[in-house]
């Protein structure tokens, strides 16, 4: 990557020079200089009018091309994520207190449910007893 502000400095040269050298607005030079992107064909066109050994000498390394207030914006947006990440842990075991509430709540449900269930049964064979036993007997009479 060309660093073409520092180029275009040091040779004097404008943004409308180098617009008019690639054949485009002083606001593409403009945009190019904020984001460092050259394509190949305007590389090209600077190493045939300034040489390979001038454009090699504003060759920057890309990776370390991230300036300042982009580092300084991935930081904090890194904390921002780091806070979320944290509130959701505590909604998670927020959650997960509550369910080890309601399933002690289903377990006591359940007895509930087999304690009432040998009520019921108890009360039906109780009620079946009695039926059997308050039925008169009935007696056959001779002919």
């Amino acid at each position: 990557m060309v660093d073409l502000k520092k180029f275009r400095k040091d040779f004097k040269i404008t943004q409308q020079d180098i617009a008019s050298l690639f054949g485009c607005l002083p606001s593409n030079i403009s945009m190019i200089e904020k984001n460092g992107r050259l394509t190949d064909v305007q590389i090209n066109i600077l190493i045939s009018k300034y040489g390979k050994e001038t454009i090699n000498k504003y060759e920057v390394d890309n990776s370390l091309n991230i300036q300042n207030s982009e580092i300084v914006l991935l930081e904090n947006r890194i904390e921002e994520l780091k806070h979320l990440i944290e509130d959701k842990n505590i909604q998670i075991n927020d959650l997960k207190e509550r369910i080890i509430e309601l399933k002690d709540m289903l377990s006591l449900v359940k007895e509930d449910n087999k304690r009432i269930s040998k009520e019921l049964n108890s009360l039906k064979t109780d009620s079946i007893k009695q039926t059997i036993h308050s039925k008169p007997i009935k007696t056959v009479r001779g002919v």
